[in-house]
């Protein structure tokens, strides 16, 4: 890790997208799945049935917990669950899971509240024309893809702070590499690995600023 050149910077470089992209696809999924089915049960599309507003509730407070937590703490209470997943709590491998953990729930209460915002008078039509949950809510998705990559491009730029606070306890990555520069007053390296983090912060907000703009159907009606 304390390999000041270049070619160590860009070892640890790929550490952290490698962080990026595995724990973010699972963001995605394990947020989607969490942000719809916080949708289905919300007063706001469900019926008034007791259980369904149970379930609404119990998600909301879950969701709410895991994303109030401060991930530091979160990597410690999630080592044994860690250990079970992956055999290991250090490393890109050891990082993943509290990445997931801590973000996937973020994600969450973005896709719940874009989905949200969609008119309901365009659900209740779907519905009047027999439209069926699993179609409506893809065409909600459709609707709200915007607000929804906007989002995904927050909680990219959230999880890359994660990543770095990450590399602090033994994740690797460009946080890491930036401590261990700092601690042997490399500072120069350091910097070097403040900047690409910023690189790759940057990379992550122009992109997805093009795509959420591309698929702005708001704009294009």
């Amino acid at each position: 890790m304390n390999n000041y050149t270049f070619q160590g910077l860009m070892s640890v470089t790929w550490q952290t997208i490698e962080m990026l992209l595995i724990s973010g696809i699972f963001i995605i999924i394990f947020g989607l799945i969490l942000g719809i089915c916080l949708y289905l049960t919300s007063p706001s599309y469900a019926s008034n049935k007791k259980w369904i507003s149970i379930t609404h509730h119990t998600l909301s407070t879950v969701t709410n917990i895991l994303r109030s937590l401060p991930f530091i703490i979160l990597v410690f209470i999630l080592i044994p669950f860690t250990k079970s997943i992956v055999g290991t709590f250090i490393g890109v491998a050891g990082a993943i899971p509290p990445l997931v953990v801590s973000a996937a729930p973020f994600f969450a209460i973005i896709v719940y509240n874009a989905l949200s915002e969609v008119n309901k008078d365009k659900v209740e039509m779907l519905r009047s024309l027999g439209v069926k949950g699993s179609k409506i809510i893809l065409l909600l998705l459709k609707e709200s893809l915007s607000p929804l990559i906007r989002g995904l491009t927050i909680t990219l730029v959230t999880l890359i702070g994660f990543i770095a606070m990450a590399g602090i306890v033994g994740a690797g990555g460009l946080g890491q590499y930036a401590q261990l520069a700092y601690q042997s007053f490399k500072t120069d390296w350091m910097w070097y690995a403040v900047l690409m983090i910023l690189l790759i912060v940057l990379v992550i907000q122009v992109t997805g600023e093009l795509l959420a703009r591309k698929f702005n159907h708001k704009k294009k009606n």
